[in-house]
């Protein structure tokens, strides 16, 4: 479990509320690419709005739930871009440093 706790930058086995809308959001995102595949390959007509339906409603969810995480401030997508960079970076080897 050292893997978890140094993605999620917490030394216990806790995964937080922004942990798990982060990952929630990446799900959301794969069910948005499979659901716009899929919906462009279907033949029937009948398949295809069930498939679009569920596209549309996926899309929703992802709004919704992008707009709670930027209220909460667990997503700041209007930081600089340059900050966003620097604040990858430092997780990124603060993770890595933690493996060594």
């Amino acid at each position: 479990m050292k893997i978890i706790s140094n993605l999620t930058g917490t030394d216990d086995k806790t995964l937080t509320n922004a942990n798990i809308a982060s990952d929630f959001m990446t799900n959301l995102d794969d069910t948005i690419i499979s659901l716009s595949t899929a919906t462009c390959q279907a033949i029937n007509p009948q398949l295809r709005q069930v498939l679009d339906s569920q596209l549309v409603s996926a899309i929703n969810t992802k709004h919704e739930l992008l707009d709670m995480m930027v209220k909460k401030s667990w997503y700041s997508p209007f930081d600089d871009p340059t900050k966003q960079l620097k604040d990858s970076y430092i997780d990124a080897k603060r993770i890595m440093e933690t493996e060594n």
